[in-house]
């Protein structure tokens, strides 16, 4: 899980998909000023950028709610 951060602010190709409290998302790529992959949870969207300005390292709290988490593709 060393990829995975929570967020805010969320921006795709097809407008701005960001969310109003802070959210899980995984990372695949990053530049100086965001990072790039996609919510954990929501519609698929991929390619998202994340600003780092909005982004932090999960808590202690926050990983182990993850942890104990199931994700289902339907």
């Amino acid at each position: 899980m060393n990829n995975v951060m929570m967020g805010t602010a969320a921006f795709h190709k097809l407008g701005d998909i960001s969310r109003d409290e802070p959210d899980y998302f995984a990372y695949n790529d990053e530049d100086a000023e965001n990072y790039y992959g996609a919510w954990l949870a929501g519609f698929g969207f991929v390619g998202v950028r994340f600003p780092k300005a909005t982004s932090r390292p999960m808590t202690g709290a926050e990983a182990a709610v993850l942890a104990d988490s199931q994700f289902v593709i339907a």
